[in-house]
């Protein structure tokens, strides 16, 4: 597992289980430092003696590489759909065609229509009303 730090520090260590290793520069503000897979807990990132930074190692369990085909088929199952073979399938799959706005639309400009003549016949109704 690959420890990165970003920053400005001054030769930074890590501490993880009582021991300290240094970390080694690997460009300008950047350092690395390579631990065990099976390393786990809190690690602490320090300055001379001064606590910088804490951080939880994810636990050896979290990066196990296993096949996902059961959980996707248990999904597909729960959610109503089902799981394809191949992407191929894909194009077997029924695809809904564009749905036009167009109606939508031409309501929406309609209603925004009336609501602006409405406006103007009630702005000359006041304006008739106050010169008279």
């Amino acid at each position: 597992m690959e420890v990165r730090l970003q920053g400005q520090f001054e030769r930074p260590l890590l501490r993880l289980g009582g021991l300290e290793r240094p970390f080694a520069p690997t460009g300008p503000l950047q350092y690395s430092l390579q631990l065990p897979l099976e390393a786990s807990g809190v690690a602490t990132v320090l300055e001379g003696e001064q606590p910088r930074l804490r951080f939880s190692l994810p636990a050896p369990a979290e990066w196990r590489l296993e096949d996902g085909q059961a959980n996707l088929e248990r999904l597909s199952e729960a959610t109503g759909g089902r799981l394809l073979a191949s992407p191929a399938e894909l194009a077997t799959l029924p695809s809904r065609g564009p749905w036009s706005l167009r109606p939508i639309l031409l309501a929406l400009a309609l209603v925004c229509f009336l609501l602006e003549r409405r406006q103007e016949y009630l702005r000359n109704r006041r304006l008739n009303l106050t010169t008279a």
